[in-house]
């Protein structure tokens, strides 16, 4: 059994490998996710700090601004 046949490797030289195409898109999941993930707990950490929600949201705003 061939590496293109356990899905281990390229199919053609050249072309990237089910593993890498998966790495890949998880990667990019994970960077995507790491932008939208604090507006869920934004409420939550501004009861804890005794903060506006508001407040606290300027600040995720404000890390996706750069």
């Amino acid at each position: 059994m061939t590496s293109a046949q356990t899905g281990g490797g390229a199919g053609r030289a050249g072309e990237p490998g089910a593993a890498l195409i998966l790495l890949l898109a998880l990667a990019a999941g994970v960077a995507v996710g790491n932008a939208y993930f604090p507006q869920v707990v934004v409420p939550g950490v501004a009861g804890g700090l005794g903060v506006a929600a508001g407040a606290a949201a300027q600040v995720v705003s404000a890390t996706h601004a750069g």
